[in-house]
This record gives structure tokens, C-alpha cells and sequence, in this order.
């Protein structure tokens, strides 16, 4: 365990080098988004002014760094959770207060990856469809993961299971027709990775947070190599 919980670490410290490498000598890809405001007129959707129209262009260079950054911060929280004595209690709502600041670097790290591989496979995107459709899955990711400390309710888990899906087609029907076969594909994978950590924590009827915590890290470090991966190889 000790050897497992030393590699996690690793990899996790390892995946900001990769990143920042990645960023240093590949070309940044750019998203370009922007905003609409429209008007039925006879049956014919136009745009309620000229200026309604307004383009942006952002470098996900930053973004990208940042979110592997979190990742690091993670993994430290991670190594250290044994000596606070957290690792071999239950995954309850109790244990997540009292690793507050663990589960929320967690999330944070969760919704940059997504909106980073949401921002590059649907470029150009409507900005209030790109924060819809990550905010969808990664609540809905969420709440699947969370600790069930009243029992499962199989109508809340299924509105879960449907709302994150809504949210990945969401996104899935932003990207753009001359991506969509590459954009596709990335998308899937991002849903399966969604997948395994969705399994990690609820496989177990009572899963401990030690569990939980290599499902999590798992996840941190797929999610990092993978968006440097895209971030490094992207063709529209």
C-alpha cells in the first residue's frame, strides 16, 4: 500500500512537469468563443443588433497549467491524509468535513479538466453552452460521488445518471461539424474516465475514504496526462 500510495504521489508531482513541458514547446491551442442574442422575426432567427455578435479569443495555456497545478495539490493532500489519521475511516459526509479542503481541491480540479477538453473540442463555442453544459456533468458527477449517508435512493441516482448525460450531450452537440469525428472521441473518453470514478466510489456498499482516495487519484492523473495529451495533439 505504502508503494502504491508512493507512486500515486509520483505520478501526480510528474503530470505538472509533463503539463508544463507540454505548454513550453507545443503551440497553445486558443478557444474562440462567443455570445449571441437573437430574435424570431417572420419565422427567421436574426440577431437582435449588429453588435449582438461578440467573438473572443482566450490561450488555454494558463488554464491548463493551473488545473495541473491543482492536481499537484491534490496529490500532496493525498500522501499526507494518513498522518491526519483519515485514510482507513469510512466515506461518510462526516469524514468529507473533516477533509474539506482534499474533497474541494478535488472538484476544482475535476471542473478545469472539463471545461479545458469542453473548451478545446468545441471551439468556436456559445459561451452559455460551454458553462451549462461542464456545470451539468460535473454537478451531476458530483452528487453520484457523494457520500449516501441516508441510503441510496434510486430515483435520485438516476436523475443524477440523466442529468450528467444531458450535460455531456450538450456538449457533445456544440462541437463543431469540421472536429466532430476527433471531438467525439474525446468526449466518449471523458465520459468513460467519468465513468470508472463514478465506479470507485460507489462499487463498495461502504466504501472508506482510502478507497476513495486511489479511485480520486486514478482520476487526477489520467485527467492531466490526457488533457496534455490533447492539449499537445489537437487538429480540429
Amino acid at each position: 500500500m505504502e508503494l502504491s500510495r508512493g507512486t500515486a504521489y509520483g505520478l501526480g508531482m510528474s503530470q505538472a512537469l509533463a503539463t508544463v513541458a507540454v505548454v513550453v514547446f507545443s503551440p497553445m491551442p486558443r478557444m474562440h468563443m462567443f455570445l449571441v442574442q437573437a430574435l424570431a422575426f417572420n419565422g427567421t432567427v436574426v440577431l437582435a443588433r449588429q453588435e449582438a455578435l461578440v467573438a473572443q479569443s482566450l490561450g488555454l495555456g494558463v488554464p491548463t497549467v493551473l488545473a495541473s497545478l491543482l492536481g499537484v495539490l491534490f496529490s500532496n493532500y493525498t500522501y499526507h491524509m494518513r498522518e491526519h489519521g483519515l485514510s482507513g475511516i469510512d466515506f461518510s459526509a462526516d469524514a468529507v468535513d473533516q477533509a474539506g479542503v482534499w474533497d474541494l481541491i478535488f472538484w476544482c480540479h475535476c471542473l478545469c479538466m472539463h471545461c479545458i477538453v469542453a473548451a478545446i473540442i468545441t471551439s468556436p463555442a456559445n459561451v452559455y453552452g460551454l458553462i451549462s453544459s461542464t456545470s451539468f456533468m460535473v454537478y451531476f458527477l458530483y452528487r453520484v460521488c457523494a457520500p449516501k449517508s441516508g441510503g441510496t435512493s434510486m430515483t435520485q441516482e438516476n436523475l443524477n445518471i440523466l442529468g450528467y448525460f444531458l450535460g455531456a450531450l450538450q456538449c457533445g452537440c456544440q462541437i463543431p461539424s469540421q472536429g466532430q469525428g476527433n471531438g467525439a472521441t474525446v468526449l466518449m473518453s471523458v465520459v468513460v474516465l467519468d465513468y470508472f470514478l463514478g465506479v470507485g466510489h460507489t462499487w463498495d456498499r461502504q466504501a472508506t475514504i482510502e478507497t476513495v482516495t486511489n479511485c480520486r487519484l486514478f482520476y487526477v492523473c489520467c485527467a492531466s496526462f490526457g488533457v496534455a495529451a490533447l492539449y499537445a495533439t489537437w487538429i480540429p
